[in-house]
């Protein structure tokens, strides 16, 4: 008895955390399937296992991000990522009182 076993499908946009711009040019990696996003942040990753998944973000100009989304059958996802070249502050440490930083 064989069984067959359904492959999923992730597509979306890479965009700029802070413009919301896509961003061309970064590598997005699912387990052994990856893809280069086009001139619009556009990408697709083929042949995936349904349920949750680690994404992993870079470029020269993307420092590694990662994320995890659920995916079934054909599943779209925008990730909204850290650009060095669009954020100045990427990766620095949120202000305290600033919108978004640590206080409360």
């Amino acid at each position: 008895m064989t069984v067959a076993l359904a492959l999923a499908m992730l597509s979306g946009r890479v965009l700029d955390r802070t413009t919301g711009q896509g961003l061309a040019h970064v590598r997005v990696t699912a387990g052994s399937s990856h893809a280069t996003t086009d001139r619009s942040g556009g990408f697709t990753l083929r042949g995936l296992k349904s349920g949750p998944l680690g994404v992993t973000l870079e470029s020269d100009d993307v420092p590694v991000q990662h994320f995890t989304v659920t995916v079934r059958g054909a599943t779209e996802h925008d990730f909204r990522a850290c650009s060095t070249t669009l954020d100045y502050n990427c990766g620095a440490p949120a202000l305290p009182n600033a919108p978004g930083g640590g206080a409360s």
